[in-house]
């Protein structure tokens, strides 16, 4: 539920005095909101459509060296009052902190993004509707094209206050597409989007893109298991940087010697010609201005030249490293497999090669779109395991040969980095989970292929 600037920092302010007003030493209040609709396609047909809303308030006060933390999805005085009451109540029960969580001290001005597009956080059903018929009626009326996906539009807010004074808001709009196909052959092709508006977005290309890999060999080819030279378009390169951000940039990971860069920091283990930012705040990205803490978000280099530079902080693993916070913070109540603030904004630098100079350097290897249910093996060598997904093709001679089934793969994050020969110009915003990072296609050499999906 978007209720809008001045309500919600209302709302974020008023739980923070009502905290300090039962006793409270300190005050943080953290108000989300998410309005949401979704309309989800099936063989070429809708098969759904549903609208998703998510307000909620959190508040968490401390008393001494005790913490209390409570939250609330009606927002009314009767609600604020028990939100005070029972993270008070909670703060009395639990066990002394010997620190407590700092608190981001006020800003002049928060950086400025420009994140809302009304056409887009007010697309009605029948809009996304119309959008899915672009894309499937290009499909032709084709019994055997096969289109399947989703697609959703609104938007979200939030509202940070504490009692060091800081208030901010942020509001952004969202649109995410997918479109999928299977031919009949079993052939499998793949086209996102993802932005703050729905300008650009080109349904009738996505369908084609899509149905054009799952659609351009009739039969599969099987291959041994072994190291081969692969090209990892966007998506699937996004994957491995996503794993990267989490067990390799992680302040909390470094402070604790479990991430997979621990005493490697200055040590060149990429090409030179390898950069990567975490940069939530270029045009092309979908990020808040300020952190789930309120603290404001800014560039930081994590590897230059090939050069491993450092790590992101937030507000607690920054005091202990005697350093300051990049504006890291995650959501208090989020389901989080980290230890602590991590890299989720990631940016791969883009080289020169188009997609099709680096098919042409490849001289028997494979070409991946995109990388599935991805699993870490051993964390500190940032080891994964997964399989491929929705288009996987041999590469001989510099072309596209042959269709390949879904295969399984155990790799090194690192070292996938590490043996990239070439890097592609096509930057795409990919998504997963919570990350978006801008990453294009890369060619490595050595990418470990164990077998194929049963």
């Amino acid at each position: 539920m978007i209720i809008g600037e001045k309500r919600a920092t209302e709302l974020a302010a008023r739980a923070v005095q009502m905290a300090l007003e039962g006793g409270a030493d300190t005050a943080f209040a953290l108000l989300r909101g998410t309005d949401e609709g979704l309309t989800r396609y099936s063989n070429n047909a809708i098969e759904m459509s549903t609208e998703y809303t998510e307000p909620s308030l959190y508040l968490r006060s401390s008393y001494g060296s005790h913490l209390g933390a409570a939250s609330i999805n009606t927002f009314n005085d009767a609600s604020l009052a028990w939100l005070a009451r029972r993270a008070r109540t909670l703060a009395e029960s639990s066990t002394p902190q010997e620190t407590l969580p700092p608190l981001a001290s006020p800003v002049e001005a928060m950086p400025e993004v420009e994140a809302y597009d009304p056409s887009t956080a007010e697309l009605p059903p029948e809009g996304r509707a119309e959008i899915i018929a672009r894309a499937t009626r290009r499909a032709g009326g084709r019994s055997d094209v096969g289109l399947f996906g989703n697609m959703v539009t609104g938007s979200q807010e939030r509202a940070v206050a504490n009692s060091e004074g800081l208030a901010a808001y942020f509001a952004g709009s969202t649109c995410r597409f997918q479109v999928s196909s299977i031919a009949p052959s079993g052939g499998a092709g793949l086209a996102r989007f993802v932005g703050r508006s729905i300008e650009g977005l080109d349904p009738e290309g996505m369908a084609e893109q899509a149905w054009g890999k799952a659609a351009r060999f009739e039969t599969f080819t099987d291959i041994d298991p072994g190291e081969y030279e692969a090209i990892l378009e966007p998506d699937a390169a996004a994957e491995i940087l996503y794993h990267l951000g989490y067990l390799g940039f992680g302040g909390g990971t470094h402070l604790n010697g479990s991430s997979c860069f621990s005493g490697r920091i200055g040590e060149q283990l990429f090409p030179p010609f390898m950069t990567i930012w975490d940069d939530p705040l270029r045009p092309d990205q979908m990020c808040e201005p300020f952190d789930a803490e309120g603290v404001p978000r800014r560039r930081v280099q994590l590897v230059e030249d090939g050069t491993v530079k450092g790590a992101v902080y937030d507000l607690d693993t920054a005091a202990q490293a005697g350093t300051t916070s990049t504006g890291h913070g995650l959501e208090p109540e989020g389901v989080w497999f980290t230890d602590g603030p991590y890299a989720r904004n990631l940016v791969l630098e883009p080289g020169t090669a188009s997609r099709q100079d680096l098919v042409s350097r490849v001289k028997r290897g494979i070409l991946i779109t995109r990388l599935h249910y991805t699993r870490p093996l051993d964390p500190a060598r940032a080891l994964l395991t997964g399989m491929t997904r929705d288009g996987t093709f041999l590469v001989e001679d510099g072309s596209i040969v042959a269709m390949l089934p879904n295969l399984r793969f155990a790799i090194s994050a690192i070292d996938v980095l590490s043996h990239t020969a070439d890097i592609g110009c096509d930057l795409a915003l990919a998504t997963e989970y919570a990350h978006m990072n801008l990453v294009p296609s890369i060619r490595t050499m050595g990418f470990r292929i164990t077998g194929k999906t049963e």
